[in-house]
């Protein structure tokens, strides 16, 4: 019975964190695979693939960009379409970049960029936490 999600950032990765009621105890399971990301639909969609790809944020001694891009059909009110789905290196750079494209590339529909990374996780894999 999973009590707990969270994660934690080592090296420049983020590691998803679940902790376990077992009957010997309490189990922590690590997953450092899964990638943050997040949804974008434009009418031109090679274009805005396009500038996506090209996006880099300069941040302190860091540059921000994602780190990969996929074409998907997704619903979208009720509706199928091809959008972007754009993965990011950290949780923390999903707010950065949605604000980027947000402020620089018009027409532009941003799609589940505020769901916490843990609580996407635990709905990608279809998780639910134990209930008191």
């Amino acid at each position: 019975m999973i009590i707990d999600i969270d994660y934690i950032v080592e090296n420049n990765k983020p590691i998803i964190r679940i902790w376990n009621l077992t009957n010997d105890g309490i189990k922590l399971t690590i997953d450092d695979t899964f990638e943050p990301y997040f949804y974008a639909y434009n009418e031109r969609l090679g274009l805005l693939k396009n500038k996506v790809e090209n996006i880099k944020i300069k941040r302190k001694d860091s540059t921000i960009s994602p780190t990969k891009i996929e074409l998907i059909n997704k619903k979208i009110f009720g509706k199928e379409k091809e959008v972007l789905k754009i993965y990011t290196q950290l949780p923390s750079h999903v707010p950065i970049i949605r604000n980027y494209i947000k402020h620089n590339i018009e027409d532009t529909q941003l799609f589940e960029c505020d769901i916490l990374f843990h609580i996407r996780y635990s709905i990608d894999k279809g998780l639910k936490l134990y209930e008191v």
